[in-house]
Formats: C-alpha cells, sequence, structure tokens
C-alpha cells in the first residue's frame, strides 16, 4: 500500500532544501545585478538629462562608464570559471563593487511603513516594531563600514540607548550627524559566510506619537529609515586602478 498524502501533492511540488537554497542564492545574485544597474543608471542619466544633442564630454563619460563596466565584468567572469572549476555553482565571489546602497524604497521587510516624505526633501519609512532586521548581500571579504541614515526616531534618547548586532552579535557603534540626518555606523569584519550578513536595529520600545505628544498620529512608530549603505574602509586596487583610467 502506498502511503497517503493528506496535502495532495506530490514529492517533487514541494521544495527540498537544496531547491531552497538555489532559490535564495538566485535571489542574492539578483538582488547584486539589480544594485548594479542602480548604480550604473546613476552614473549615465546626469549625462544625457539635457535638452541640446549629446556634447562629446557626455558621450566621453558615458564611454567611461561602458569601460569601467568591461573590466568588472571580465574579472566577475573570470571568478566565475574558478568557482565552476571546484565545482562550488553560484557559491561564487559575486560583488566587487566596493559599495552598496540601499534606500528605504529598496527594502521589503513587513515592520516598514511604506514610504513617505520626511519634510526635508527625503523619502523615508518608519519601522513598527522593537526591532528592523535586515538580510543584505554583501561580499565581506574584507573590513567594511556599514552605515544606516534615518531622519527621525520616536523618542530622541533611543539615538544613544539602541542595540546594533550583526549575525547575531550586538556591535560597538557610532551615532553621527551629518547632512541626510543621523548615522548608526557600525564595522563590519570580514566573514566567512559570504552571502548574507544579518543586521539589526534593536530598540528599546516603540510608541504612537499620539501619547508622546499633541499628536494625531496614531501609528506605532520606532525609527525613520531613509538609507543603508555598505562601504569598503579602503577601496579595492581595481577601483583605484580605474579611477585612474577615468
Amino acid at each position: 500500500m502506498k502511503p497517503r498524502n493528506p496535502t495532495n501533492k506530490s514529492v517533487a511540488d514541494e521544495p527540498g532544501e537544496d531547491d531552497q537554497e538555489l532559490v535564495h542564492k538566485l535571489h542574492y545574485v539578483s538582488v547584486l545585478a539589480q544594485t548594479e544597474a542602480k548604480r550604473i543608471r546613476r552614473r549615465i542619466q546626469p549625462l544625457l538629462d539635457t535638452d541640446t544633442p549629446p556634447s562629446r564630454n557626455a558621450i566621453e563619460g558615458v564611454l567611461n562608464v561602458l569601460e569601467e563596466l568591461a573590466v568588472r565584468i571580465s574579472v566577475v567572469e573570470e571568478l566565475m570559471e574558478r568557482q565552476s572549476i571546484l565545482g562550488r555553482g553560484l557559491d561564487l565571489d559575486p560583488i566587487l563593487v566596493g559599495q552598496l546602497e540601499w534606500s528605504c524604497e529598496d527594502l521589503h521587510e513587513d515592520v516598514l511603513y511604506p514610504p513617505e516624505t520626511d519634510g526635508q526633501g527625503g523619502v523615508t519609512r518608519w519601522t513598527n516594531a522593537v526591532e528592523l532586521n535586515l538580510r543584505l548581500p554583501v561580499y565581506r571579504n574584507v573590513d567594511k563600514i556599514l552605515r544606516l541614515y534615518f531622519s527621525a526616531i520616536v523618542k530622541q534618547e533611543y539615538a544613544t540607548s539602541l542595540d546594533v548586532l550583526v549575525d547575531g552579535e550586538r556591535m560597538d557603534h557610532v551615532l553621527r550627524n551629518t547632512k541626510e540626518g543621523l548615522c548608526l555606523e557600525c564595522h563590519l569584519r570580514p566573514a566567512s559566510d559570504l552571502g548574507t550578513t544579518r543586521y539589526t536595529v534593536r530598540l528599546p520600545a516603540v510608541h504612537r506619537p499620539s501619547e508622546l505628544s499633541d499628536s494625531d498620529d496614531e501609528r506605532v512608530l520606532g525609527i525613520a529609515v531613509r538609507r543603508v549603505s555598505v562601504m569598503d574602509t579602503q577601496p579595492p586596487m581595481f577601483r583605484r586602478l580605474l579611477r585612474r583610467w577615468c
């Protein structure tokens, strides 16, 4: 007698651990590709946003970006080939970008409210829980700096009493005052897991503004996130060479 399947699903319909891991890796590479596409668009778009035909300087600027991209692709392809020879498939060194950045609109965590303007010309998203947990695709082969920029916090004193955790470990951090508002900065050590970094901001509590002041905002609020960035403490050698060439 064949065993009954109460879910009425065939075994092939249920993803195994290998399938789930593959989906995670594909998503990781997809996020990196989207980040790279946004970076290139930011570089090229200002050169083309004019009412007059592209100037020689604009065309040369686009060529510089494409030359840099060609070098980056060749390096990544070489790394992919090496990893393929080692039989590691998508477990490759995919991100040679020394810097990564996510706007608040790029973050998809459930604890974030929809984007809104912050009154200073920027876009922000409030959290609605004590913890903000982010899974960031960060290639930590060298020391890096992670910064979370925020435009407001439900209680000002929480900015100096919150905790920052990386991969579950409480980290020392610095609170900086920048042109974009306050910034939480922490140091990321090189990691053996090059796939993702779990970054957590833990507040002492969340509150309704209506309970703290004469505000009519009944939402539960924590911290108003603007963007997250990760960059090398020092740029890789090939990036310094590219800057010299360009």
